[in-house]
């Protein structure tokens, strides 16, 4: 799964937890690297995005 740094704003209810180092989530937007290794959340496997 690769997701682009420039995704749209993150809600509260689809919270993504971005592990790389340089990448950073501020005010519910992802900055940082353009690419993600793993993505870690909560959400269903059906509504994770995935690019």
């Amino acid at each position: 799964m690769k997701v682009r740094a420039s995704v749209k704003p993150i809600s509260k209810e689809d919270r993504l937890v971005i592990r790389r180092s340089g990448v950073r989530i501020k005010k519910g937007r992802i900055r940082g690297g353009k690419k993600v290794r793993r993505i870690v959340s909560s959400i269903p496997k059906h509504k994770q995005r995935q690019g």
